[in-house]
């Protein structure tokens, strides 16, 4: 059987989802598909074999739409968008505010998308027309590889049209219905608007903002910051991670008048909690430390710490928690 000028081998049911089917010739090229997914399953096949460009006239363009391909769209290549929903209203506005709902997008990372993008308008790799202003209602959507194939059906070069809703699309290598679609495309491309300027403008603006993980450790950044500033022989300055538990800590005694750090064996309680002590007495919030700690080295420990920063404190051991005798008043006068 001949469909569109390819020898047509047999039809194959995609596994990644019942309802997506694809014929393919007998090479296993795919020509003809119908469901979720192929028409980026087509794309995958055909883009690669551009030399020189590749032209695609739809009614609607985001950037995930382009992430998805340019990794099909050999180097080189020149890329022409023909845009244009079919409503005819809101001209160079709309194009704009679709792109830009596409980048609001939190699921999908699309900075190297944006940026490849950019380049390639700037280097005239990539040329963008909105065929909204047309007089009739632009409601195509086909795909030219060159001078040699032709995809056409009801998909939209975004997101949502090559993967996610029920789509038919199909390849055709005649050259009359190629040459129709070509010299069609360049009758639309003339009467279209540009909008190329316009694109590069709002995603440079996109490109200077900062990427979500930027924002997230320069948060953290924020959130943990302590002042530097040393201690004396014996004691320890706070390591990263330690400033974290601290700056946590003072946090929370001004927002609830008290915190508990709980931390692991060896992470340096002895430096957090003295840290936290000497903020809250710079601060003057407390005047004196009561240390109640394991005897022998760990308080030994507790104490350079606690001298290094020259806080006055009284030590006791924690099994004073335990006895049933009362304290004698000079202990009491201590505390």
């Amino acid at each position: 059987m001949v469909v569109g000028g390819n020898q047509i081998g047999k039809m194959t049911s995609i596994s990644d989802h019942p309802q997506k089917l694809i014929l393919t010739t007998e090479s296993g090229l795919p020509v003809i598909g119908l469901g979720p997914g192929a028409p980026y399953r087509l794309i995958q096949a055909h883009f690669p074999a551009a030399k020189e460009s590749i032209r695609v006239a739809s009614a609607y363009f985001t950037t995930s739409g382009y992430k998805m391909a340019r990794r099909h769209i050999p180097d080189g290549t020149k890329l022409w968008i023909l845009v244009g929903k079919e409503d005819g209203r809101n001209v160079v506005q709309t194009v704009i505010e679709d792109i830009l709902d596409d980048l609001r997008r939190p699921e999908d990372d699309l900075w190297q998308a944006v940026f490849d993008l950019v380049q390639k308008m700037k280097a005239g790799d990539f040329q963008i027309v909105d065929a909204r202003a047309m007089q009739i209602p632009f409601h195509c959507k086909f795909y030219l590889i060159d001078e040699h194939t032709v995809l056409q059906g009801s998909a939209n070069f975004s997101r949502r049209g090559l993967v996610e809703s029920i789509e038919q699309i199909g390849s055709s290598q005649d050259p009359s219905q190629v040459q129709l679609f070509s010299q069609a495309y360049w009758d639309y491309y003339r009467l279209a608007t540009p909008l190329t300027q316009q694109l590069i403008d709002l995603l440079s603006q996109f490109l200077e903002l900062a990427a979500p993980f930027d924002i997230y450790l320069k948060t953290l950044l924020t959130l943990n910051y302590l002042p530097d500033r040393s201690v004396r022989e014996g004691g320890n300055l706070p390591v990263y991670y330690q400033k974290a538990v601290v700056a946590r800590a003072l946090r929370q005694i001004d927002a609830w008048g008290g915190a508990v750090v709980v931390a692991a064996t060896g992470l340096g309680k002895t430096v957090m909690g003295s840290e936290i002590a000497y903020r809250l007495q710079a601060q003057g919030k407390i005047k004196r430390v009561v240390l109640l700690s394991p005897a022998g080295n760990v308080q030994e420990s507790w104490r350079n710490e606690l001298d290094a920063r020259d806080l006055p404190y009284s030590a006791f051991t924690n099994t004073i928690l335990f006895q049933a005798a009362k304290w004698s008043s000079r202990q009491e006068r201590e505390v």
